[in-house]
């Protein structure tokens, strides 16, 4: 689960089902950016994990910062979907949640946990499921339909039923500033689960 943590029980790791609009969003990033490290994810994935089903899909390009507009500017070019950079609250409250597939173009924090899926002849990096805990508990406004009950239904439902490694999910939080909330949040809502692990 992490450096020198253990717990007794097996978990799968997690895998989603790539969607077409994924695949060419990946493909389309490759062929023009080669060698930059990005991760995509979509929030019909939470599906999976959450109480009620969200209308609306998102999917999350983020790239390394010196990238995003030229990512921006060249999929906007490419594609016919609805591209935005960097959102701020006024464009996700009009613009994203009327959109029916919004893709949300954002900087890559660095040392993201970030893991490879192969489909056919791509190989596509996502996000793992750390990254995503992470980030629905840090981008309150962007992901503002994940938030309170149901985000601790998406954590339950994730520990319960994956394995996460706890040393990449604090790390990360750790990174994006939110390490101690994070920890205290699954301390109070979900106890079992700390209460669970093994400490060498």
């Amino acid at each position: 689960m992490g450096r020198g943590l253990y717990v007794i029980s097996y978990k799968p790791k997690y895998k989603p089902v790539l969607t077409e609009n994924v695949l060419k969003i990946a493909r389309k990033t490759t062929e023009r950016f080669e060698d930059i490290t990005y991760c995509i994810w979509e929030s019909q994935w939470l599906n999976e994990f959450t109480q009620h089903q969200a209308s609306n899909q998102m999917i999350v390009v983020e790239v390394e910062k010196e990238f995003t507009e030229s990512l921006y500017y060249f999929l906007n070019d490419s594609l016919r979907m609805d591209f935005f950079l960097n959102p701020d609250e006024k464009e996700i409250e009009f613009y994203i949640s009327e959109s029916n597939v919004p893709v949300v173009i954002k900087r890559l924090v660095t040392r993201a946990p970030i893991s490879k899926i192969k489909d056919k002849k791509s190989v596509v990096p996502i996000a793992t499921l750390e990254k995503i805990m992470v980030d629905l508990f840090a981008d309150e406004n962007l992901f503002h339909f994940y938030q309170g009950s149901e985000l601790i239904y998406i954590f339950e439902r994730i520990l319960n039923r994956y394995s996460i490694n706890l040393t990449k999910l604090f790390s990360y939080a750790k990174r994006r500033k939110k390490e101690q909330e994070i920890k205290q949040f699954i301390s109070k809502h979900i106890p079992n689960f700390l209460e669970d692990i093994q400490y060498d």
